[in-house]
């Protein structure tokens, strides 16, 4: 039972360290070399398993950490990745996800940390759910605008 349940924490640990490094930083600056990717995962992995270990360890019980995980994952992921299905239709863009899925997230997260008071704190998964699909789409829209006007420059 611990082999399985190590499996798939290291297989999860590693997934999101691959996906930090190849998804997010390498698209943010293209030019990082093997090696460094590879420092970069390493590092990651440390930075997310002290993180994961931090909130295992404050929050107790598993119910309580499945509908932490639920929260941020409801804020931040959900619109991005149904978006992305139909990608071509709504004309989203990877920045205008990206920008969606920290920003959601940021606020579900912020509604579940108990120290923090913030008046409507019981709505803020509702807010970061709503939050998250105004950014995608109005960040897609700049970035997509941005991406127009450096094509119909002159000698493009």
């Amino acid at each position: 039972m611990i082999a399985a349940l190590v499996s798939s924490a290291d297989t999860c640990l590693l997934s999101q360290g691959v996906i930090l490094t190849e998804d997010i930083l390498k698209r943010l600056r293209p030019s990082i070399d093997e090696r460094r990717t590879v420092l970069l995962t390493r590092l990651s992995l440390v930075g997310l398993g002290l993180l994961a270990l931090a909130v295992a360890l404050a929050l107790k019980g598993v119910i309580a950490s499945l509908l932490f995980a639920y929260t941020i994952f409801t804020c931040g992921l959900v619109v991005p990745v149904i978006a992305g299905f139909y990608q071509e239709r709504l004309k989203v863009t990877w920045q205008g996800a990206l920008a969606a899925m920290i920003c959601g997230g940021a606020i579900g997260l912020i509604g579940k940390i108990p120290a923090v008071y913030i008046p409507l704190k019981e709505d803020l998964g509702l807010i970061g759910f709503a939050v998250s699909a105004i950014l995608l789409f109005v960040v897609s829209f700049f970035t997509r605008k941005k991406i127009l006007c450096h094509c119909e420059e002159p000698g493009s």
